[in-house]
């Protein structure tokens, strides 16, 4: 779930293990979403993971992501 409540334009870049699995640009106001996003191969690895988001743009902006779910599935 994504909820951004801002002043003026603001992107937000979602990132695993440093690599780039979603970005967007939302206008000004406010909006909550729910999304699903599929992550190339590779990106998610066994073992720890570092999820990471940045927001870019004007002040005044809060960003809340909530009930994040990765569904792995590993070859054997």
């Amino acid at each position: 779930m994504l909820q951004v409540y801002k002043l003026d334009d603001t992107t937000l870049t979602l990132r695993i293990n440093g690599t780039k699995v979603w970005d967007w640009t939302y206008p000004e106001g406010n909006r909550s979403q729910f999304f699903q996003e599929g992550i190339t191969a590779g990106v998610v690895k066994s073992g720890e993971n570092v999820f990471s988001f940045d927001s870019f743009g004007g002040e005044a902006t809060f960003i809340q992501l909530s009930d994040i779910v990765i569904w792995w599935q590993a070859k054997t």
